[in-house]
């Protein structure tokens, strides 16, 4: 949750600039060449995450109640968020390419084994 909010914090002033994922790896988390290579304590992502465990404990602090404003606030915001990111997906040039290549589908597929051993691990993992 905290790496997420800082990502979200990061998004508004586009703070990156052309490489989100190689900055947000590299900079911000300083990720390590591997496990035996252990790295230091990222000071922003440890803010973040007391930023968060505070807000986790205030809201449950209240009980119930508060979390039913937490939800009442929090959901329609999800669904208003999706509807902004839906609205400028489609605007995105190439977008209409992009849904009718997903909403075309190719039967010949049907008929190769590797779908159908990707569906079932899909349906293992769900």
């Amino acid at each position: 949750m905290a790496w997420c909010f800082v990502y979200m914090i990061f998004a508004i002033d586009l703070r990156w600039g052309t490489t989100a994922e190689s900055f947000f790896l590299e900079t911000f988390l300083g990720v390590t060449s591997g496990l035996l290579s252990i790295g230091r304590i990222r000071i922003p992502a440890l803010l973040a995450l007391i930023i968060m465990w505070i807000c986790i404990f205030l809201i449950l602090y209240k009980g119930i109640s508060c979390i039913g404003k937490v939800v009442l606030i929090s959901v329609p915001a999800a669904w208003i968020l999706f509807l902004i990111l839906a609205i400028r997906g489609v605007t995105l040039p190439g977008a209409m390419t992009g849904i009718n290549y997903y909403l075309t589908p190719d039967f010949s597929r049907l008929l190769d084994v590797n779908v159908w051993l990707a569906a079932y691990g899909q349906v293992f993992f769900s």
